[in-house]
């Protein structure tokens, strides 16, 4: 070809994609794709790679506009066609093709295509900036930038918060530096958005007073209109759902309904439109206006919105009005509707609320069976959600503001439960650990100033390992899944964390307390001939205290009731946390009614009706986590102690995991102890003599130690098979401490790392105080650095009688066999000649211990 044909071609080719660009900016979508086919055909064969596939990807996007599922074909015909284009331009148009295909993947619900393409934008134009300068890199940042915008909106539907934030954050100050303000708006509002459902309104209320600030002095030449509307809208509504939030619900609706007038003038911005009514619609729901929620809801879920998740949330909007106005199957169908557009993605909080709508309306119209199974999934996302929501931090914040869903779980389950559904106490079981672990992992972060320095990033750690946990599908049995990578690849990512972390605290510690999915019959299968008992608290106020207590029976499916204490009785077993020695002769006059609260009739004739002692394990949060279970009285005459061999547990899923694996020790082995006893403490003095006894008859080999900077050393040279620390202690989680005598204290955090030995003795005022509370107490810490039992003090232990009880655990101590059952049958042994109607004497030594799996396997993944 001449050189005046190929310029005149390069023109012709110039002015018909522009003209083809212009035609799509006036939303001439249509006509725009057919003179982007008829250039892109001509650059095709003239060898004019480069317009070829720009002329392409055009016209992918006007089909994307059309809602045209057809858009596949001119974009792989684009893809096609960079090979045979120069590596700079090839990169720029490479970023332009990829992200034409994640908003076509995103339309279509295949949400990790869409992620990796998204990634594959960023990888195509990063190898350039180290080679370009100025203007060039500059669009090279703003083209990175725009792709991670999109990619942390995939983190956010995922719930990925975090990672979310982090991106936004980074963003942020990149486009900030680059002075690039389109994207700088983009990242305030979308942060804005994360901060709002984390109840972090300040930090939200900055972002969008940024987002104000910036917005008049920001360049839009280059900006597609559409663009600009929909930042506008997105920040309105933000700005509207702050308002809410903070309780000025009739200004926001104002605000929301001029956002709408003003979006209805541009249909193309649908998705902005969508979430604004969306918004809109939950607030006249809280505003007592249920048909015009319904209202602006449906015409939310009408909207072609390219993004599922909004749509979704009008469905829920959509769903909980018909429902309060009493229109059940009419609500249910929008249920079906929002769960249907969110089938093919990732978006756990999405499904969350839909769920437990449903849920809720299954109740309600007595399809009580539905309405288990829907609570048991809803519960599952519940805890995927809070897991995936990163640090800490993040997480309790996000719960705090769903902290209705487990009580609402938990309310279902024992309505199903008094209608005999089989499966209710399962669903009460599981929504009871969730909330439980909820607790758990917001409190983490509370006593972290107290680690050591090479343990200064602990936490950090174990964030991120909850992040990649939470990532393993559903199901434990297929090796792949409908989401992501197989299940391979996280067991891999997840083993390389343990051993990470296993470097400075046992894997253990991160294992138990990373939020996944439960499967209640996997817990009940794993407590074997022993029974459940799970104590639940879900109001605690002047009323007195109530909630859910559920029990397991072996042979017998799960039971859940509603429990109610009086004040009175509220009042008594909250000074038994305050250690208020009043409880002592005040526990009389309550331990009936407590104990016919708690104890439901069948676990109390279970308990009742064998000579042999039973085993009962033990969860209850919050106020009860000090509660005397062995003290609970079971007949005229008898108390739990009297049939049950009581194991106290902060987690019912420490059930599911096995003895930490030891060396195998001869039946007649001498038992093998390392101790510290407190000399100004005549108890403690009582039982070195006992210890001392049966170290000289060749019963144990002692070793003592007398400063806490002896325990390393000694647990490195005997390896024993038990560790008595006998003296006053004090402080909670990480911080607690064990007194030496004349030295620095034993801080709970100097135990991490060390290799603790099977038994752990603590017996020391309110040690196991964090039971159902706190991880990072002496409990968790225990068992995550080697122990596979632990007797700790549930309050302020009284010197002589606890003596007296360890003393007779000393005569029965062995390197193996099960410790709740030595500390029982000391206990029984020394209670009958205390005063019976005071606990705080004898039921003060709260046993944990970790059951003899045959099989230790993690089976806590549903």
């Amino acid at each position: 070809m001449s050189l005046i044909k190929r310029m005149s071609t390069a023109r012709t080719l110039h002015r018909a994609i522009s003209h083809a660009s212009a035609l799509y900016d006036a939303q001439q979508y249509e006509h725009a794709g057919e003179v982007a086919g008829e250039a892109a055909e001509l650059a095709s064969s003239v060898g004019r790679a480069n317009r070829a596939a720009l002329a392409w990807t055009l016209q992918a996007r006007a089909c994307q506009a059309l809602r045209n599922p057809g858009w596949r074909e001119p974009l792989d015909r684009a893809l096609g066609e960079l090979p045979r284009i120069g590596s700079e331009e090839r990169a720029l148009i490479a970023w332009e093709a990829r992200m034409v295909e994640a908003s076509g993947l995103v339309s279509e619900q295949l949400v990790d295509e869409a992620a990796r393409a998204y990634s594959d934008a960023i990888s195509a134009v990063s190898e350039l900036i180290s080679g370009l300068g100025g203007l060039f890199a500059n669009q090279a940042y703003h083209r990175i930038d725009q792709s991670r915008l999109n990619l942390a909106t995939l983190e956010h539907w995922r719930g990925d918060v975090s990672k979310a934030l982090a991106t936004y954050a980074d963003v942020i100050d990149s486009s900030r530096r680059r002075k690039d303000g389109p994207v700088l708006l983009g990242a305030l509002v979308a942060r804005a958005a994360i901060q709002l459902l984390l109840d972090e309104y300040d930090d939200a209320h900055d972002c969008l007073e940024a987002f104000f600030h910036y917005f008049p002095e920001t360049d839009f030449s280059s900006t597609h209109p559409i663009a600009i509307m929909t930042l506008v809208l997105r920040a309105a509504t933000e700005y509207a759902k702050g308002q809410a939030l903070a309780g000025s619900v009739d200004e926001a609706i104002d605000n929301l309904e001029q956002a709408c007038e003003l979006a209805e003038r541009v249909p193309e911005a649908a998705t902005a439109r969508a979430e604004a009514l969306g918004m809109l619609g939950r607030a006249h729901l809280v505003s007592g206006r249920a048909e015009r929620a319904a209202e602006c809801a449906r015409a939310a879920a009408d909207l072609a919105s390219a993004d599922p998740v909004i749509t979704a949330d009008a469905q829920a909007v959509l769903g909980t009005a018909l429902f309060s106005s009493g229109r059940f199957e009419a609500a249910r169908q929008a249920v079906r509707a929002g769960l249907d557009g969110v089938r093919g993605v990732d978006a756990p909080l999405a499904r969350l609320e839909l769920l437990a709508l449903d849920a809720e309306i299954c109740t309600a119209v007595g399809r009580h069976d539905e309405a288990v199974a829907l609570i048991r999934d809803a519960v599952g996302h519940l805890v995927l959600a809070s897991g995936r929501t990163g640090t800490t931090g993040h997480r309790q914040r996000l719960l705090s503001a769903q902290k209705s869903y487990h009580q609402r779980f938990l309310d279902m389950a024992v309505i199903a439960a008094e209608h005999g559904v089989r499966q209710a106490g399962l669903a009460a079981l599981e929504a009871s650990e969730a909330a439980r672990e909820d607790t758990l992992a917001a409190l983490l972060r509370q006593t972290s100033g107290t680690l050591r320095p090479q343990l200064a990033d602990l936490l950090g750690q174990i964030d991120r390992l909850r992040v990649l946990c939470v990532e393993r599908p559903a199901s434990s049995t297929a090796e792949t899944a409908r989401f992501g990578p197989p299940l391979s690849y996280w067991e891999k990512r997840l083993g390389e964390l343990q051993s990470e972390l296993g470097q400075m605290v046992s894997g253990e510690f991160s294992r138990l307390y990373v939020p996944v999915p439960l499967d209640a019959e996997a817990l009940v299968a794993a407590s074997g001939t022993a029974a459940i008992l799970s104590v639940t608290a879900t109001d605690d106020d002047s009323e007195g205290l109530s909630g859910v207590v559920t029990w397991s029976i072996p042979g017998s499916a799960p039971g859940a009731r509603r429990f109610e204490l009086s004040v009175k009785e509220t009042r008594i077993l909250h000074s038994v946390m305050s250690n208020d020695r009043r409880f002592s002769s005040r526990w009389d006059q309550v331990r009936d009614g407590v104990a016919a609260q708690l104890i439901p009739a069948p676990l109390r004739d279970w308990l009742l009706t064998d000579a042999s002692v039973r085993e009962l394990n033990v969860v209850a949060d919050h106020t009860l986590r000090a509660l005397p279970v062995a003290a609970l009285p079971l007949s005229a005459d008898t108390v739990v102690a009297d049939h049950a061999s009581v194991n106290r547990l902060p987690l019912l899923r420490l059930l599911l995991h096995g003895r930490a694996a030891t060396a195998p020790r001869a039946p007649a082995a001498t038992t093998r102890v390392v101790a510290y006893f407190n000399p100004e403490l005549p108890g403690s003095m009582q039982e070195l003599r006992a210890l001392s006894d049966l170290a000289a008859a060749g019963a144990v080999e002692l070793t003592l130690i007398h400063r806490a900077e002896e325990l390393a050393s000694a647990l490195e040279r005997t390896s024993p098979d038990v560790l008595v620390l006998s003296t006053h202690g004090s402080g909670e989680g990480l911080a607690y401490a064990f007194q030496f005598v004349g030295g620095r204290p034993l801080v709970c955090a100097d135990l991490l790392g060390l290799p603790l030995p099977p038994f752990f003795v603590a017996a020391a005022c309110s040690s196991g105080s964090d039971a159902g509370a706190d991880p990072t107490g002496l409990i968790a810490t225990a068992l995550a650095t080697g122990c596979s039992a632990l007797a700790a003090g549930a309050w302020d232990l009284p010197d002589a009688s606890t003596a007296k009880i360890l003393k007779a655990v000393y005569g029965a101590i062995a390197p193996s066999g099960r410790f709740t059952v030595r500390i029982n049958d000391a206990v029984k042994s020394v209670y009958r000649s205390l005063p019976r109607e005071s606990p705080v004497d004898w039921a003060g030594l709260m046993v944990t211990e970790l059951p003899e799996l045959k099989h230790p396997t993690d089976v806590s993944h549903r």
